[in-house]
C-alpha cells in the first residue's frame, strides 16, 4: 500500500522529503488551494515505511492509499 499527499492539505513544508528512502516524494506544479506549494508520492516508488507520515507535521495531509 502507498501513500498519498492530500494536495490541498499539505503546506509544502518537505520534512517527508528529507525521509523518504527511495525518493519518491516530489513537488507539485503551481500552488494549492491554500496557496502554498505541494508535494505528492509517487506510488509505483513508495515502499510503504511510513517515515513520510510520521516526520509530516500537517495533520491529515498524508493519507494511506
Amino acid at each position: 500500500m502507498a501513500y498519498e499527499i492530500v494536495k490541498d492539505i499539505c503546506e509544502g513544508e518537505s520534512s517527508c522529503v528529507d525521509v523518504c528512502p527511495v525518493d519518491c516524494i516530489k513537488v507539485g506544479d503551481g500552488v494549492n488551494a491554500k496557496t502554498t506549494k505541494w508535494l505528492f508520492i509517487v506510488a509505483e516508488d513508495c515502499v510503504s515505511c511510513n517515515a513520510c507520515l510520521e516526520a509530516c507535521p500537517v495533520e491529515g495531509a498524508i493519507l494511506p492509499d
